[in-house]
């Protein structure tokens, strides 16, 4: 007899997302899942999204059995409890945001999808740190 190895190649994966640099407790976090750039641009069609309040600076969360491909991650923190990510002239944020592949001193507004994505071929951990540009 002879046996054959056949490996199949994992067509799922979960992606853990630590969320770093919060300074607000009490605001509910929205971090969303895109896969392409059309639904990044409406921020409306993301592929999922989790709401929470985190509590304290750091918190973790995981988008669960998510088709492998090409995903890019937009966070944002609602202050005045408007559900929505408030801006100023230029749509330029004035509440806590957070991007795939974007930092603090790196980011230009508005974020793109081509600049924010990041592949999934497996489980994945990604740290994303939230910030406020200052006036």
């Amino acid at each position: 007899m002879i046996f054959s190895n056949i490996v199949f190649a994992q067509e799922h994966s979960n992606v853990s997302v630590s969320i770093t640099n919060i300074s607000s407790f009490n605001s509910k976090l929205y971090v969303a899942l895109y896969n392409n750039n059309d639904s990044f641009k409406l921020k409306s069609s993301a592929v999922d999204s989790i709401i929470l309040i985190p509590g304290k600076s750091i918190c973790n969360v995981e988008f669960k059995n998510i088709k492998n491909g090409t995903y890019a991650i937009a966070i944002f923190q609602d202050i005045n409890n408007n559900g929505k990510l408030d801006t100023k002239k230029f749509k330029i944020p004035i509440e806590p945001v957070g991007i795939s592949n974007y930092d603090e001193n790196g980011i230009k507004l508005p974020p793109t999808f081509k600049k924010a994505k990041f592949n999934v071929e497996g489980n994945l951990s990604l740290t994303i740190s939230i910030f406020s540009k200052k006036e």
